[in-house]
Parts: C-alpha cells; sequence; structure tokens
C-alpha cells in the first residue's frame, strides 16, 4: 500500500504539471532574435512592416538558393544563427554582383564567419553601450562587442573610444555594410529617433538610386531554423521543449519528480559499489539502523526484535550454563547462575536488564539503545575475560 500511495501522489504531481504546463504554454511562436516574424523588442518584424509602409518591397526569404531570377535590390543577414554555407554565400553574391547592397548585423560566430568572407575582420572589444554617427552625426544606441576593420572601407558608427562599430565597403558590383549590434534593427530600437535615421538611411541612402520606390529589400529567414524542403521553418528541439506545451509539460514532471523522489528519501548520485569479501562486518548498531530501517518499510518491526531478543537470550543462557529456551529475564536464579559462573554481579544484573529490554521494547529507539548496551557489556566482558559470556 505504501508504494502505491506513492505512485499515486507521484501520478498526481506528473498531472498536475502537464496542466499547468498546458495553461502556460505561449499562444505566439518563440522566434530567435532578428527574425521579421517576431514582435518582441529583439525582433525585426517593425522594420518589415516599415519597408513596406514606404512602397518598398520587403520579402522573406526562405531559401537562398531561389534568389534568381528577380534579385533583390538590398538583402538584410540580421543575426543569423546557423552558418552560412558555400550555396548560401554564392546566393548572396549574385545580388552585390548585380550591384545590390548585402547589410549584416550581429554578434553570433555565424556573423563573424561570413564577414570575413566579405573582406570585413571582427574582434572582439569591451562591450559598446552607444556609438556615434561620424561627421558630428546624432548617438545611436547599441550593444556590440566587435569592433570592425576592413581595407577600403568607410565608417558609419563610431564607439565613444574610437573603435568602429559599424562600416561599408564596395564589393563586387555593390557594397556591402556591416554593423556589429542588431540593436539599431529590431522592435525596441526603431522607437528611438536618432536610431530611425540611421537606418533610413542606410538602407536607402547608399547605394545610389535605392531611395526609389518599387525597390526589393529582402530579408534572409534561412539562418535561424532548419529548413524542409518546401521552405517551412522547422522549429528546434529547444524551441519545441520550451515554447509548446506539451515540451513544458515534460520539463515541469521532470522538475517535479525529481523533487518528490528527492524529499521522500530516495538517495540521489551513482550506486555504492559492492563490499569485498574481505571487508570488516558491520557493527551491530549498523546492522540494527539497516535492519530497522528495511522491517520499518515492511511493517515488520516485532520481527525484528524478536530476532535480536533470541540472539540475547542465547548468549544469556549460554553464560548461566542453561538452555535457551529455558531462560527466564525474570527468575532472579538466571542472575545468581550469572555471578556463580565467574560474571560479576552488577554485570550480571546488567545483562539481564538489557535482555528484559530488548525484549518488551516499543520502538526503534529503544530497541537500539538496548542493543548497544549489551553489545557494550559483551566488548567489556570479553576484554577482561570474565567467565564465558563472549560474542558468538
Amino acid at each position: 500500500m505504501p508504494r502505491l500511495r506513492r505512485a499515486g501522489v507521484l501520478l498526481l504531481v506528473c498531472a498536475a504539471a502537464v496542466v499547468l504546463a498546458w495553461l502556460r504554454a505561449p499562444q505566439d511562436p518563440d522566434f530567435p532574435p532578428g527574425s521579421t516574424r517576431s514582435t518582441a523588442p529583439d525582433g525585426a518584424g517593425a522594420l518589415f512592416l516599415w519597408v513596406e509602409a514606404l512602397e518598398r518591397r520587403p520579402l522573406r526569404l526562405e531559401r537562398l538558393t531561389a534568389l534568381a531570377p528577380g534579385t533583390p535590390d538590398t538583402v538584410l543577414v540580421l543575426q543569423p544563427l546557423l552558418p552560412i554555407d558555400a550555396e548560401a554565400r554564392r546566393a548572396l553574391d549574385a545580388v552585390a554582383g548585380q550591384g545590390g547592397t548585402l547589410i549584416v548585423a550581429g554578434d553570433t560566430p555565424a556573423m563573424q564567419s561570413y564577414v570575413q568572407t566579405l573582406g570585413v575582420e571582427a574582434r572582439a572589444t569591451p562591450r559598446q553601450e552607444r556609438a556615434t554617427v561620424p561627421h558630428g552625426g546624432p548617438t545611436v544606441p547599441v550593444q556590440a562587442r566587435l569592433r570592425l576593420s576592413a581595407q577600403g572601407s568607410t565608417p558609419l558608427l563610431l564607439a565613444l573610444d574610437g573603435d568602429v562599430l559599424a562600416l561599408r565597403r564596395p564589393y563586387l558590383a555593390g557594397e556591402v555594410a556591416v554593423i556589429s549590434s542588431l540593436v539599431p534593427f529590431t522592435n525596441d530600437g526603431l522607437r528611438d529617433v536618432d536610431t530611425a535615421r540611421f537606418v533610413h538611411d542606410l538602407l536607402f541612402g547608399f547605394p545610389s538610386g535605392a531611395a526609389e520606390r518599387g525597390v526589393t529589400v529582402a530579408f534572409d529567414e534561412t539562418h535561424y531554423a532548419l529548413q524542409t524542403t518546401g521552405g517551412e521553418s522547422v522549429p528546434s528541439f529547444g524551441q519545441l521543449l520550451r515554447g509548446t506545451a506539451p515540451g513544458r509539460a515534460i520539463l515541469y514532471a521532470g522538475l517535479l519528480t525529481f523533487t518528490f523522489l528527492l524529499l521522500a528519501g530516495q538517495r540521489p548520485g551513482p550506486p555504492l559499489p559492492p563490499a569485498a569479501a574481505t571487508a570488516p562486518n558491520r557493527t551491530m548498531a549498523e546492522q540494527v539502523q539497516a535492519l530497522a530501517g528495511l522491517y520499518r518499510r515492511a511493517g515488520q518491526f516485532d520481527y525484528l526484535r524478536n530476532h535480536f531478543a533470541l540472539q540475547a537470550r542465547h548468549k544469556v543462557a549460554q553464560a548461566a550454563g542453561v538452555e535457551a529456551g529455558a531462560v527466564d529475564v525474570a527468575d532472579p536464579e538466571v542472575t545468581a547462575r550469572l555471578i556463580a559462573r565467574g560474571v560479576p554481579p552488577d554485570r550480571a544484573s546488567t545483562a539481564t536488564a538489557m535482555l528484559r529490554q530488548i525484549e518488551t521494547s516499543r520502538s526503534e529507539g529503544q530497541l537500539l539503545e538496548a542493543v548497544n548496551h549489551m553489545e557494550a557489556l559483551l566488548a567489556d566482558l570479553s576484554a577482561s575475560g570474565s567467565a564465558t559470556l563472549t560474542r558468538r
């Protein structure tokens, strides 16, 4: 029954975790930073809508290999998470090869690796909170940890210590702009007027003619998650685990199950190796504690008490020179027999008293105390060589 009760409690805990996870599951998908589908502060949904409101043609690139024909005039690669492979680089080079503009922003390892192929070097620098547009321009908020350098480049943003945080340079037949921070392109960053003006000039101020209406501005959506053959985004395992009701249910149930088992007294950690055959035996007190725990769980305290009472009765009977079944702890003759066989009177009376306490114990504590006293008495008599009351 205790085992069934414990299983029932654990089942109720897991059911509660499933219900809680289902109720708290977000209604909207959890998109990564820089995605034009994200309305979170670090998303780029506002930038996509802004480009559309300016009568440009915003486009989400689900497959970079499908750019031609109709190559966009400008392509933004914002905070890529997955590496940009050779096939994707060829597709992006096709944009610059036809006079278009590539804009790469962020600070991920995938971004740093890609800009190196564009002739831009990105190195770590102390975190910068704000940057200034050169030649007396406004100051815009950034969260940059990379400084940039490239031959023949023009700085677009400078840190307070002079590090270049954004630059542009010619690339193939077009241009490339690299910004070491995603913040100016995010929903939260565009709330700042100076930041919005900087992004507008970056998108439509160069190359010449890009400010005309009708130009196509494409946003790369291929380097946030794995893609299916149909171009649909497949969420990662972490997104499924944290952003869906079943995933949250698994997390909650696992956490609550571990907590339940910990509070129930289960021992966490690796299993203990078995004792070798030559290892010393446990003391009687350790055996009592171990057996007491086992029999307590099984509800067999009476059996445990009778077991140790039988051992003590046998030792007292052996010392008194009578059969074990004939020992009566209430009989004063037992004490007299022990004294007659050389056991000191105080120890003889203590032996019978401990036997009586073992047989009448009502709890594990009383039983353990009586067995410990009997064990100490046996050890004392064995050391002094008194009579025959020794350990078996």
